[in-house]
């Protein structure tokens, strides 16, 4: 012991307190496995793992049959799948709810598709999920002809995501529908996946003039130039007060026609997506801006046929007050902190999006309030 009362140690090498590294061994003989296209056709159970890896077998040849039009077997197996699913197999039971939905709207047999549908959409808990489950209600109701379903299932989306441009396609397009009012170029895209005899109206196409009201190929106008266009037109609108409104409805009565009110809906929800798209088209790249100029030259081609130029120039009044005031534009609480939905501290509230379901009147009253 020394002095201090401290216990001394004898001169010893730090390396004998410590313990030596081993390195584990590289196997070099590992390799992913390879599997061939289809695989998940021809395997067999005792193959597999695992329950999970027997179920996501099941799911994808599901997924494969419905690829290659194999529609009833599809539906056999996605029915397959379900039985074999368990309570906390929920997003594995969504994409079976909404293969079989797919499934019978494309072999004809819509119907039977309903109340999967209705399931589908019973289930979702957030804007992700209610996305996929209203666009599916919007097609399922389309191809049954319940215009007032779809309209609603379609009038949430735009809630959801207001500077979406296919949303509002969709949206047209039912309004179109309930409307009696043909839409020929918009609805190769509404329906590309639905069978169009399906959703074929026996009406004749609603057409009040044909007029240059929207640049084409020929006559090309950038978006300055556009926007420049609109505020112009605000303006004179403004100073002419109510005296095109006036000439646009051609009716005795202060209340627009039930088709003449129609003509508006679709006509405002077509203007919505072109602004949406000359906004987005500088940004687009490759087959990006390949698809935002084929949307537009689709949109011109149907509004030439809809309304004259005085008439959509009203519309066009309206669209872009609504624009400048920013109703358009999501608005953030100043109170609340921004959390990206995709981000690991956003977490989801069951039924967030109850509160917000809007009614049809509702609806109208925030995005058509100018028509009655």
């Amino acid at each position: 012991m020394s002095t201090g009362g401290r216990m001394e140690f004898a001169d010893l090498d730090e390396d004998l307190f410590g313990e030596e590294r081993h390195h584990c061994s590289i196997v070099e003989t590992y390799s992913a496995r390879v599997c061939d296209p289809g695989w998940f056709m021809e395997i067999q159970a005792d193959e597999l793992v695992s329950s999970e890896d027997k179920l996501s077998a099941q799911k994808y040849s599901a997924d494969y049959l419905f690829l290659k039009k194999e529609y009833n077997a599809a539906v056999k197996k996605y029915e397959e799948v379900l039985n074999i699913l368990l309570p906390y197999h929920t997003v594995c039971r969504r994409e079976c709810l909404e293969g079989l939905v797919r499934c019978h709207i494309k072999k004809g047999t819509p119907y039977e598709a309903l109340h999967f549908a209705e399931e589908l959409h019973s289930t979702s808990k957030n804007s992700d999920q209610t996305t996929v489950s209203c666009s599916v209600l919007v097609d399922v109701n389309l191809a049954v002809r319940n215009y007032n379903e779809a309209l609603r299932a379609a009038q949430m989306l735009v809630t959801i995501h207001p500077l979406n441009c296919h949303v509002w396609i969709k949206l047209a397009y039912v309004y179109a529908c309930m409307y009696d009012i043909i839409l020929s170029s918009v609805e190769k895209l509404v329906i590309a996946h639905i069978p169009s005899e399906t959703v074929k109206i026996d009406q004749e196409t609603v057409s009040l003039s044909v007029s240059q009201i929207l640049p084409t190929d020929d006559t090309e106008v950038s978006d300055a130039q556009t926007f420049m266009s609109l505020n112009n037109t605000v303006n004179q609108s403004q100073k002419q007060g109510n005296e095109n409104f006036a000439n646009m409805t051609k009716s005795k009565s202060a209340k627009l026609s039930w088709k003449e009110k129609g003509l508006q809906f679709v006509a405002t929800c077509l203007l919505k997506c072109y602004y949406i798209l000359k906004k987005t088209e500088g940004t687009a790249l490759n087959l990006h801006l390949e698809h935002n100029l084929m949307y537009q030259k689709l949109l011109v081609s149907d509004m030439k046929t809809l309304l004259d130029e005085e008439s959509l120039n009203q519309i066009r009044m309206h669209v872009c007050e609504e624009t400048q005031s920013g109703q358009s534009s999501p608005v953030l609480d100043d109170g609340k902190e921004f959390v990206d939905r995709g981000s690991s501290k956003f977490k989801s509230h069951d039924n967030e999006f109850d509160d917000v379901s809007p009614t049809q009147s509702n609806f109208e009253e925030k995005w058509f309030r100018w028509i009655k």
